[in-house]
């Protein structure tokens, strides 16, 4: 299958150029709405300092927009819809809202026994130039119907390294796919993949324990062992990605890009 998804992917592309036309209302303020995954969604004070860049990202724009996070944890660009998930969204969503979508880390396949032990994580697979393509097409046109702009993002990198201390990309195929589709549909994409990656690069192997969950034992109290999670952030980190997200915004021509307070 990942031969496969290789050849289907051989075309080139880039973040698409092309933006939506957003009905900017002074009646009511601006609602971005957040499809993603753990990596997106907003956790509780009990798991402190946990947190995903959707949970941060309002710190970074001014009060004429709010967000909506809807990310949950463990949700691929399949099972987010399969679950009815994004039907809720476009049940709410208006014109002149905006829908940011962040899938990949949980559209990889699945080891059978990850699969036989929570069956429920079986319908998260997508293949990247196919089926993955197929599920994103969902939350564009599904905004696009509802007046409201879709906004691609790619899935950011995880702590993942090789004996140089180069960070390795694990969703280059994912990221590709969803430039391709940003391309096709005229979708606007904000590259955090790359983005992302380049940071850690930048800052370093040890420096980047700080950007995710990677806490020492007794220092805060939902994790008197400590913890070591390569995966998630924590608040450090996820307002650094929420930062380059609104900064991508803000270089965009989306007419959101106004609100950005990033200095």
């Amino acid at each position: 299958m990942a031969l496969l998804s290789a050849l289907l992917c051989l075309a080139p592309g880039g973040p698409a150029s092309a933006v939506e036309g957003a009905d900017d209302s002074a009646a009511r303020r601006t609602t971005v709405y957040l499809a993603g995954d753990s990596t997106v969604a907003s956790y509780s004070e009990s798991v402190r300092p946990m947190a995903g860049w959707g949970q941060m990202i309002g710190q970074f724009f001014t009060g004429e927009v709010e967000f909506e996070n809807r990310a949950l944890g463990g949700r691929s660009s399949r099972s987010f819809v399969l679950e009815s998930h994004l039907d809720r969204i476009l049940a709410t969503i208006n014109r002149g809202d905006y829908l940011f979508v962040q899938f990949g880390h949980n559209d990889k396949p699945l080891t059978d026994s990850l699969c036989a032990s929570k069956p429920l994580y079986c319908n998260r697979h997508t293949e990247p130039c196919t089926t993955y393509k197929r599920y994103l097409a969902k939350y564009v046109d599904g905004a696009r119907a509802h007046g409201a702009t879709p906004v691609l993002i790619t899935p950011m990198g995880t702590r993942k390294f090789d004996r140089k201390g180069r960070f390795v990309n694990e969703f280059s195929d994912y990221a590709k796919a969803m430039r391709q589709l940003g391309a096709e549909r005229k979708a606007p994409v904000i590259d955090l993949n790359a983005r992302s990656i380049a940071f850690y690069n930048r800052i370093g192997v040890q420096a980047s324990k700080d950007v995710f969950l990677h806490v020492a034992p007794r220092t805060y109290p939902a994790y008197p062992s400590g913890k070591a999670d390569n995966v998630h952030f924590q608040e450090y980190g996820a307002a650094r990605l929420a930062r380059m997200v609104a900064e991508d915004v803000r270089r965009s021509d989306l007419p959101i890009g106004r609100y950005v307070a990033t200095p």
